[in-house]
């Protein structure tokens, strides 16, 4: 992609993807890879990056390790992860994403049932450089815990975080405290923890009456 402005307004740059396949039909091995020397996105300057995957495209055990390397506004970027299937158990293990300060770790699994389970813990003072990743511009931090389960067959997600404040765009949450939040904002919330369940709300997601997160369409 010789010019990923056409992707998204605001970024600049070229990607290259590489794609190769082997192996028997019904189960091939698969690889990719996305590189780019530089980029630029958000207003913050994407170098050396490197995305690989390879794994096997079986549909009844896939199995894949991806990693990934770079900067981002000088600060180091990297990022693993390992995809396995064990007696039709789907499991993501030692998934890692760290940028700067940020940091992103856990492990997550789908039963038979495409039940979920795990933890995802996030620790991410600053989410500028990671949302530049996705062609994103978004301030602010988030910390906490992301808990998947399930309530009588019904997948959950049990979200326990905070942030001091969140924007993009003219989409904000903030604490009242803060000099430049008022009542007139797109998305005001009084406290940390009610700014995150209106962020939640806006990407679809309610609560049920234990505080448990899940799809609103389920």
């Amino acid at each position: 992609l010789a010019d990923i402005g056409r992707l998204s307004a605001g970024t600049s740059g070229a990607i290259a993807f590489t794609a190769g396949a082997s192996g028997a039909l019904a189960a091939p091995d698969l690889t990719l890879t996305v590189t780019s020397d530089a980029f630029t996105a958000a207003g913050r300057e994407i170098r050396g990056l490197e995305l690989t995957a390879s794994g096997v495209a079986n549909l009844a055990a896939p199995a894949a390790t991806v990693s990934l390397r770079g900067t981002v506004s000088n600060q180091p970027l990297a990022g693993s992860a390992e995809l396995t299937t064990e007696g039709g158990k789907h499991s993501i293990k030692g998934l890692s994403l760290s940028l700067g300060e940020n940091r992103i770790s856990g492990d997550f699994s789908l039963d038979t049932a495409f039940m979920p389970a795990g933890t995802i813990d996030l620790v991410l003072p600053d989410l500028g450089p990671l949302a530049a990743l996705a062609l994103e511009t978004v301030q602010g931090e988030l910390n906490g815990t992301v808990r998947f389960g399930n309530s009588g067959g019904v997948p959950e997600i049990l979200v326990d975080a905070t942030s001091g404040s969140i924007s993009r765009g003219d989409l904000k949450a903030m604490v009242k405290e803060r000099g430049e939040a008022g009542d007139d904002d797109k998305l005001f919330a009084e406290e940390h923890r009610e700014g995150i369940k209106e962020l939640f709300k806006l990407a679809g997601l309610r609560e049920n009456a234990n505080g448990m997160t899940r799809d609103s369409k389920s």
